[in-house]
């Protein structure tokens, strides 16, 4: 496998990941919305859709440091 390959095969696993991230992010936001609507504490559910959030702002940006050298390897 060559490096660009790998990089690539990366780059289709980072997709997927975010995907998949934002995919939780959604379900996560009308879970709080739900409890928020009966009454509920949504302090603890909020706080994980914040954390779920920064993660995928993290596979963001390693998303991008793969699209960064993959530029690279094709120079």
């Amino acid at each position: 496998m060559t490096q660009l390959s790998k990089e690539e095969f990366d780059l289709d696993k980072a997709e997927r990941d975010i995907a998949a991230a934002e995919h939780r992010i959604g379900e996560q936001a009308l879970r709080v919305e739900s409890l928020r609507q009966d009454g509920h504490d949504t302090k603890r559910a909020e706080r994980l859709l914040e954390s779920m959030r920064k993660m995928a702002s993290l596979f963001h940006e390693h998303r991008e440091l793969i699209l960064r050298h993959i530029a690279r390897l094709k120079r």
